[in-house]
């Protein structure tokens, strides 16, 4: 059933986030805009700095055109080769996503259910129309998505899973290792969103805090993340960079958090109902009704509730978030599979 399940999910991946990868046209100018900054740095040779038209780009870090120039030096200067990497990336989560909620189910179900359920989610997630246009585009959306998924997964199966190993020093350095991604990705987010999560999930579980907050973990988890996003600080140090810093830390990251930039008019809050939705456990702000499925079945039965609504809030947000402006008011995305009406 593994490998069937295996074999499903590379199928459903293959068409849903490589069909047409290199056929579609731009998505946007915000595309357009990640390629020619990336062609302009692999024909300067500039791995540290981004640049384009001659001038600083401050807004974003580096990770995608490192990943875009690789592919080009590899295959030829394509710009529709940029989209490689991402493709790959979005790929990566389906798998981590199947994977987490495989080892959680196979502790209470029987394996071919534990798999079904693994397929389940995968293709949720491989088919959310905000996954398939990340995974189609050029941009750093996906490579902070997957990071951020892939620190929570290292922190639910190190420390919220029954009969957890409670390994900190591996587990603190793996949170700490895709935090430092993803700042790679996106900047300070790619630090505070999960570390925002992982902080209020603490606050709620006295045993994991007990474990997670000790000076041990906490250096092994800001060693890792050090040791990721240092060799391009240095470079930017090195090369007295100041400019660039001031608009990346400024520009990217503070202004980002208080007000609107590049064009977009959301709120200042338009992040909040996710940063919800994430905080909260137990499937609670997804329905009433998953909420009661998870409530009284013992530990395990909490997780699995927590996984699978988890799963399927991820698509949602991401489809809204990435078809707010163009979605209809009754967008499906949001609905859980699990729940019935009168509450979807």
């Amino acid at each position: 059933m593994g490998w069937a399940t295996v074999l499903w999910l590379s199928l459903v991946c293959s068409l849903a986030l490589f069909g047409g990868l290199f056929t579609l046209a731009p998505v946007d100018k915000t595309e357009a805009l990640q390629i020619g900054i990336a062609e302009t740095m692999l024909r300067l040779q500039e791995w540290v700095v981004p640049q384009w038209n001659g001038h600083l780009y401050a807004d974003k870090p580096p990770l995608p055109y490192w990943l875009a120039m690789v592919v080009w030096q590899w295959f030829g200067l394509t710009p529709e080769l940029a989209r490689l990497p991402a493709a790959i990336c979005a790929t990566l989560g389906v798998a981590v996503i199947a994977w987490l909620l495989q080892r959680v189910a196979r502790r209470e179900l029987p394996a071919r259910e534990a798999w079904l359920r693994a397929a389940l989610a995968g293709t949720l997630l491989a088919l959310s129309p905000g996954w398939i246009v990340f995974a189609h585009s050029a941009v750093h959306d996906i490579y902070l998505s997957v990071a951020i998924t892939l620190a929570l997964a290292g922190y639910a199966i190190g420390f919220c899973m029954p009969e957890s190993p409670f390994r900190p020093r591996r587990w603190a350095a793996w949170i700490g290792f895709w935090c430092g991604v993803g700042f790679l990705s996106k900047g300070l987010l790619g630090i505070g969103l999960p570390l925002l999560i992982i902080g209020a999930d603490c606050c709620l579980r006295g045993e994991t805090r007990r474990v997670i907050l000790r000076p041990l973990p906490l250096l092994q988890m800001g060693t890792a993340m050090l040791v990721v996003i240092s060799p391009w600080l240095a470079g930017l140090i090195a090369g007295r960079r100041w400019d660039y810093l001031q608009g990346f830390i400024g520009f990217s990251n503070l202004q980002r958090a208080t007000q609107a930039v590049d064009g977009h008019h959301q709120h200042p809050l338009f992040y909040l109902p996710v940063l919800l939705a994430l905080l909260w456990r137990g499937g609670r702000c997804c329905c009433p009704r998953c909420s009661s499925s998870g409530s009284g079945a013992g530990p395990g039965g909490r997780l699995q509730a927590w996984i699978d609504c988890s799963s399927w809030r991820q698509c949602g947000c991401c489809s809204g978030l990435c078809c707010s402006a163009r979605s209809p008011p009754n967008w499906p995305g949001t609905c859980c599979p699990s729940c019935r009406p009168p509450y979807c």
